[in-house]
């Protein structure tokens, strides 16, 4: 394993949950626009691999939610994470960089909303 891999490793098993959603969401824009510059070469394969990959983290997202624990705040997660699955797929079909555009707007508002939890955390 080399010395990134391991460091990487370090930090996903040491790091705050809300520190590791903002990481998720880091992971979901890097990726989507790893697949907008898939579809600018016109490369189908890269495109699909990429979009997949922030469908994956999506859908891991969605599966954590509690609604029981979170009430209303996991069920409008759920209905975004919703959204942001349905405009990939339509991408991914489309070749459409402005749904990739709209999904990765919605994931850094949310991105934002966690590190204001993650600062208010700190402050106390």
């Amino acid at each position: 394993m080399s010395s990134v891999a391991k460091y990487q490793k370090v930090e996903v098993t040491t790091a705050d949950p809300v520190e590791m959603i903002i990481k998720l969401y880091e992971g979901i824009v890097r990726f989507n626009n790893l697949s907008k510059k898939a579809i600018e070469e016109g490369n189908v394969s890269e495109r699909n691999n990429y979009i997949n990959r922030s469908i994956a983290i999506i859908s891991e997202l969605a599966a954590s939610l509690n609604a029981e624990e979170g009430g209303e705040v996991a069920l409008n997660l759920a209905r975004l994470y919703e959204y942001s699955i349905n405009a990939l797929n339509t991408a991914n079909i489309k070749n459409d960089p402005a749904l990739i555009d709209s999904v990765t707007r919605v994931i850094e508002e949310l991105k934002k909303g966690w590190e204001g939890i993650l600062n208010n955390g700190k402050d106390r």
